[in-house]
């Protein structure tokens, strides 16, 4: 009778267990900030929406946090790079290069995700398990080539002599600067090579176009090259992107967009433009 008593009871034990609204609570997939079990939802950086889809903007380091699980649209762009100096009297500074450009589509499940954003010329950024975009070259000066990147620099020109175009990795190069018109090389874009350096300074290369906000926003163009005084400096190869000089310090790019900066006109103390720091980006269904 005492073992008959005992199973009833552990039976009357698990009914009330299984009725009470505590136990629905602990059985339930856990909800997130919208209120659905399951369904993915994140926070971090600046908060926006459009049309169905919420947007968040991580203009610097921070942590994106997620309950539930699917998929969300990501962009990652790396930092771009300054415009090359002026240092010599006869030697025009390269446009600086893009930073990379990568987007695409991942799942994920309920963690913390850290942040990194480009914050120093040619820095990457990234999303943890996600992916990395790297940083642009910097601009040539001194006569010499631009620098290696995600895409390359405008090389540096003056003197008779005209730096080579830097090297890329995930973009595309930056032009050569001409040492017969002392112009200098464009920095290249993530969608396109900087110019070299003519008759014109080197337009900076062009960017990619992104609409993950809801509006369409261009993103890691390439600087424009700097010329003598009597020439065409080139230009951005965007508006976020530094146009080059022909008389004083470098166009700087527009911040978080990946960009890079003009180069500077031919004499010391005149730099080049400062470059336009990375952004990461994600879209997910409210």
């Amino acid at each position: 009778m005492k073992m008959r008593a005992h199973r009833l009871n552990v039976a009357a034990l698990s009914l009330w267990l299984l009725a009470s609204p505590s136990h629905a609570q602990i059985s339930m997939p856990w909800p997130g900030p919208g209120g659905v079990a399951g369904k993915l939802n994140c926070t971090g950086g600046s908060q926006t929406t459009s049309g169905p889809n919420t947007i968040l903007t991580f203009s610097s380091n921070s942590t994106l946090i997620c309950t539930g699980s699917g998929t969300l649209t990501y962009l990652i762009i790396g930092a771009g790079n300054n415009g090359g100096a002026g240092v010599l009297s006869n030697s025009n500074g390269g446009g600086g290069g893009a930073g990379q450009f990568l987007t695409g589509t991942a799942t994920l499940f309920p963690g913390s995700f850290p942040v990194v954003v480009g914050a120093s010329a040619g820095a990457s950024s990234s999303l943890n398990s996600v992916g990395t975009a790297i940083g642009g070259g910097v601009g040539g000066t001194a006569q010499g080539a631009g620098g290696t990147g995600a895409s390359g620099g405008g090389g540096s020109a003056g003197g008779g002599v005209g730096g080579a175009g830097g090297t890329a990795s995930a973009g595309n190069p930056g032009g050569t600067g001409s040492g017969a018109n002392g112009t200098a090389g464009g920095g290249g874009g993530s969608n396109g090579v900087g110019t070299n350096g003519s008759s014109v300074g080197g337009n900076g290369g062009t960017g990619t176009i992104s609409s993950i906000t809801g509006s369409a926003i261009t993103y890691a163009c390439g600087g424009g090259g700097a010329a003598p005084t009597t020439i065409t400096v080139g230009a951005g190869g965007c508006a976020s992107a530094g146009a080059g000089s022909n008389s004083g310090v470098g166009g700087s790019a527009t911040a978080n967009s990946g960009s890079g900066g003009g180069g500077g006109y031919s004499q010391v103390g005149f730099t080049g433009g400062a470059f336009g720091s990375g952004v990461v980006i994600v879209s997910f269904p409210t």
